[in-house]
């Protein structure tokens, strides 16, 4: 199969290179349509025609040949634009890590972890315990930042008067 290239005439309609054939403006449109997004179904009631006549549309080889080439078209564009994405979405997990802020370093780990293959990780699955910490993990992503700001401080007075009641404890034991 050659590589067929989607041409527009001087009147606007359409023909693939490999056969020449034009598609008729009706077809152009169905082709816009399904590229959009559209279903078959719903292309064919903008179009005002049967969905069987769309599909018989689409049995046409110009008419498959022109839909497969947009398809391809559209996808490798897709497939660029997420292509250009994933440096700054590396960048902006980094950042996130890097964040004073708990809440978005926990969000930053959980999408990296959520797209790690574990067997790259021949990480061991007899962990069921959740790691140490005030907050269970399972519960993490519906602790916002202010809420875990309050848990921290209150974690961090109560190890203040552990320390200050483990002060005054040691010495009457020395004495005893």
């Amino acid at each position: 199969m050659t590589k067929d290239v989607l041409h527009v005439t001087a009147n606007g309609s359409k023909m693939t290179k490999s056969d020449n054939r034009l598609l008729n403006g009706e077809e152009a449109k169905l082709i816009h349509l399904l590229s959009t997004g559209k279903s078959v179904t719903e292309a064919a009631g903008v179009l005002g025609i049967a969905d069987k006549t769309a599909r018989r549309w689409l049995e046409r080889p110009h008419v498959r040949e022109a839909y497969q080439e947009v398809t391809k078209s559209v996808a490798s564009l897709v497939r660029k634009q997420i292509e250009g994405l994933q440096e700054m979405a590396i960048e902006a997990l980094k950042e996130s890590l890097a964040s004073p802020s708990h809440l978005a370093k926990i969000q930053a780990i959980k999408i990296v972890l959520d797209r790690i293959d574990p067997e790259t990780l021949k990480v061991a699955q007899t962990v069921t315990e959740a790691p140490a910490g005030p907050v269970p993990a399972e519960l993490l992503p519906y602790v916002n930042e202010e809420e875990l700001g309050l848990i921290e401080g209150i974690m961090e007075r109560a190890r203040v008067r552990k320390a200050e009641a483990d002060e005054k404890v040691t010495p009457m034991r020395k004495t005893g």
